[in-house]
């Protein structure tokens, strides 16, 4: 199932993606220091240009409001 993508009020993109996935998806056994909430900043051309992790839903919400 892919990642929901969500826009900020001046468009920009990111991927939103949980830990979870990636662990399960790369086998990795490790709980990323309990950084489980991914937002991924995606460039013009769709591609994601950074990795940023946090460890609340509401810091990665707060992220996404700065970009803005």
């Amino acid at each position: 199932m892919p990642n929901e993508i969500v826009c900020d009020t001046k468009g920009n993109l990111f991927e939103l993606q949980l830990w979870e996935d990636i662990k399960k998806d790369c086998g990795y056994t490790d709980d990323n220091k309990g950084y489980i909430y991914g937002c991924h900043p995606i460039d013009n051309n769709g591609q994601i240009i950074d990795c940023n992790w946090f460890k609340t839903e509401e810091d990665r919400t707060k992220f996404i409001g700065e970009e803005k």
